[in-house]
């Protein structure tokens, strides 16, 4: 058994092979110490970690620093290193946190691709992904399980309509749909498309310069933006 974390941790300057490298000496010694040897050769440890890297898609990438990939690379160097100690069962912790809308479908097809080879339990809250890629979800609600089953069943699901899907007849106040945009010739953000109801308390998560207060300036029309389709109920 093995588990991904959801804040990423990785080491700026060392390669993505040499991320999944450490994860499969670490995995393959003959003892708990540091320094001991290997139990399989050198080459079947080479194939080890480029066999992982693969199946994320990074064999290309092998040999970039982690410290200049996007984020969404970085989880995807972080997966590798957990597929690297061929886990039985694989625990991941919100996979898709911080990417993109396209880093998400990329990386929701490539978790899919794992079973049945591998058993997952996913933690995550995005609801598109979570229906791409699950055969049963046990949707939570305050501690308790609120429905199990299959994506069909937990998407007709009424009480889960109520609780986390879009709920029909509600008023838009504001509806932003694929905002691109930045300061001069720095892009910022990158199709970042949501929407907020009447009546809703929003927050906007995130690290510093992740982006978060530029996108109020730039739904205010207050920096650039090349692409956007921006939509209020305010008359504002």
């Amino acid at each position: 058994m093995v588990r991904s974390f959801q804040v990423s941790q990785i080491f700026p300057k060392l390669t993505a092979r040499e991320h999944v490298s450490l994860m499969v000496h670490g995995r393959m010694r003959r003892s708990g110490r540091p320094f001991s040897r290997l139990g399989v050769s050198r080459d079947d440890a080479a194939r080890k970690v480029d066999a992982a890297l693969a199946r994320m898609g990074l064999l290309e990438r092998a040999g970039d620093l982690v410290g200049t990939m996007s984020h969404g690379d970085r989880r995807l160097v972080e997966i590798a290193m957990t597929l690297a100690a061929e886990p039985e069962l694989l625990l991941l912790d919100e996979p898709t946190a911080g990417m993109s809308p396209e880093e998400t479908r990329q990386t929701a097809r490539l978790l899919r691709g794992l079973a049945p080879a591998v058993t997952l339990i996913i933690v995550e809250h995005d609801m598109s992904v979570v229906m791409s890629i699950s055969d049963r979800i046990s949707v939570l609600h305050r501690g308790e399980i609120l429905a199990e089953g299959p994506p069909e069943a937990i998407r007709a699901n009424r009480e889960v309509q109520a609780v986390y899907l879009r709920r029909r007849g509600r008023r838009v106040m504001l509806a932003v749909k694929g905002l691109t945009g930045g300061y001069g010739e720095t892009t910022v953000l990158w199709d970042v498309s949501f929407e907020i109801a009447k009546g809703q308390a929003v927050a906007l998560l995130g690290r510093n310069g992740m982006g978060k207060t530029t996108t109020l300036l730039a739904i205010m029309g207050l920096i650039r933006r090349a692409a956007a389709a921006c939509a209020s109920r305010t008359g504002s």
